[in-house]
């Protein structure tokens, strides 16, 4: 489901993060820092939102958070077959 290349890259990002002893992801996330933190533009995280192919998310009202938790086990899915 989630292009090879991203998730290279995500795993790399959290490598450098973890070498520079950033501050920790936060629980709850807006969109932007959820986008930020997966090195998505806004605008794609939404698309992968409202097609239904991103990470869980969570409505409070009109707002749109993300959980941690979601974000870390949307970038270990399994990819669909013919997908690299």
């Amino acid at each position: 489901m989630l292009d090879q290349g991203i998730r290279e890259l995500i795993a790399e990002t959290v490598a450098e993060v973890v070498r520079q002893n950033v501050r920790p992801l936060p629980d709850i996330l807006t969109p932007e820092e959820a986008a930020e933190y997966l090195r998505l533009s806004r605008s794609h995280l939404t698309n992968l939102r409202v097609t239904g192919r991103g990470p869980k998310f969570v409505r409070a009202g009109k707002l749109i958070r993300y959980r941690r938790e979601d974000l870390l086990a949307w970038c270990g899915e399994p990819q669909e077959p013919g997908h690299a």
